[in-house]
C-alpha cells in the first residue's frame, strides 16, 4: 500500500473558457502550435496521432464558441501553399502558453514516429474503396479520410489531398461534381477523371414498397453526416416525400455505421450503399444511381503514386462490376474536366 502511495502524482488541467464553453484545453493548445509547426491541419493531426476529423471537429467548435477563424489558408501559387493560425488563433494560444508558463505546468508532448502516407485520399465514404486501399495497402501507405465529399472539395483549395473522391450532384445542370469544381473557380487547378457507379439505396429491417410508404412509418433515419453528398441527397428525398412530418436524421461517419444502426434498431430505416445493405441483409429499394468520381490536383496528376493507384483501378474494373451495387461506366477513369 504505502509503495502504491509513493507512485501517485499529481495531473494539471487548465482550460481556457468563454463563459462556460471550454475554448483551449491542452490538446487543443496542442493542435494549434502544431499547426503553426507543420504548416498543415493534417501534418499536425499526424505528429499528435490525433484521427483527422478530429482535428477538424476541434478547430470548428473553437471557431464557433468565438465567433471568429482561428485557421486561415496561404496559396502557394506555383508552389505549395501552407495553413496558419489567424491572428486570433495566435492570441488565443499565446494566452493559454503563457497562463502555462506562469503557473509552471508542462504540456505532455506524444512521442509518435510520424511515417509520411504515399498518398492522402479525401472525401466520400465508399467501402469498395476501402477495399481497394486494403488491398494496395501491402506495399502503400495510403491514408483515407471520409470526411464527405464537400469537405474532400475544400481540401483541393487546402492543398493537402492527393485524391479527392466525390459524388455531388447538382440537379440544376443533371452533372456531378464538374458543375461545383466550376462554380469554385477551381478547373484550372484540379482534373476530373470519370469514376465507378454505386447505387444508393433505402434499407430497413421490414419489406419496403416504395419511398413514400417507408418514409411514412419510420420517425428516424441514419445516413452520412455533415459535408457528405449523401446527406445532401437523404434531406432532398425527406422534403419531397414528406411534407407533413418530420424525420430525425441519426448522422453517422461511414454507410456501415449507418446499416449497423438500423440493425440495432437505433433507427428505423437508412440511406446507405447497396453493398453495405446487402451484407447487412437488410431489406431495400434503389433510390439513385450515381458517379463516384476521382478529383486531382493537376501538379499531382503526374505523381508516380497517383498514377500506380488509378493503373490499379483500371487493372480491377472485373472487381467492380462484380460488387454488389457497382459498375463501371464507359468512359472509366477518363478526364472529364
Amino acid at each position: 500500500m504505502v509503495q502504491r502511495l509513493e507512485n501517485l502524482r499529481f495531473e494539471v488541467e487548465l482550460k481556457l473558457k468563454l463563459g462556460n464553453k471550454t475554448i483551449l484545453d491542452s490538446l487543443s493548445a496542442q493542435l494549434l502550435e502544431s499547426i503553426e509547426e507543420t504548416g498543415t491541419i493534417l501534418g499536425a493531426s499526424r505528429k499528435l496521432g490525433m484521427p483527422y476529423s478530429k482535428a477538424w471537429l476541434i478547430i470548428k467548435k473553437i471557431e464557433e464558441s468565438i465567433g471568429s477563424p482561428i485557421v486561415e489558408k496561404h496559396r502557394g501559387g506555383a508552389e505549395k501553399g501552407y495553413t496558419r493560425l489567424t491572428k486570433t488563433g495566435k492570441e488565443l494560444l499565446r494566452r493559454y502558453l503563457s497562463e502555462i508558463d506562469k503557473l509552471g505546468i508542462r504540456m505532455q508532448k506524444p512521442k509518435i514516429t510520424i511515417r509520411e502516407p504515399d498518398l492522402t485520399v479525401i472525401g466520400s465514404d465508399d467501402t469498395l474503396l476501402r477495399e481497394f486501399i486494403d488491398m494496395l495497402s501491402r506495399d502503400m501507405n495510403i491514408e483515407y479520410h471520409a470526411l464527405g465529399s464537400l469537405v474532400g472539395i475544400l481540401h483541393i483549395v487546402l492543398e493537402d489531398a492527393d485524391i479527392v473522391v466525390s459524388h455531388l450532384y447538382d440537379p440544376d445542370k443533371d452533372e456531378y461534381n464538374t458543375s461545383y469544381i466550376k462554380k469554385l473557380g477551381l478547373d484550372d487547378a484540379i482534373n476530373v477523371y470519370r469514376g465507378y457507379i454505386r447505387t444508393l439505396v433505402l434499407a430497413a429491417k421490414d419489406n419496403i414498397y416504395d419511398i413514400e410508404e417507408c418514409l411514412a412509418r419510420i420517425r428516424k433515419i441514419a445516413t452520412r453526416g455533415a459535408g457528405s453528398g449523401t446527406l445532401i441527397i437523404a434531406k432532398r428525398i425527406i422534403a419531397q416525400h414528406c411534407i407533413n412530418k418530420q424525420i430525425r436524421i441519426i448522422p453517422c461517419r461511414t454507410h456501415r455505421e449507418s446499416t449497423i444502426k438500423v440493425l440495432t434498431e437505433e433507427a428505423d430505416a437508412c440511406i446507405t450503399l447497396e453493398y453495405e445493405a446487402k451484407k447487412a441483409k437488410l431489406r431495400y429499394i434503389p433510390i439513385k444511381e450515381e458517379f463516384f468520381d476521382f478529383i486531382i490536383p493537376k501538379q499531382k496528376t503526374q505523381s508516380a503514386k497517383v498514377l500506380r493507384f488509378l493503373d490499379f483501378l483500371r487493372k480491377h474494373k472485373d472487381v467492380i462490376n462484380r460488387t454488389p451495387g457497382y459498375k463501371v461506366p464507359r468512359e472509366f477513369l477518363r478526364k472529364i474536366l
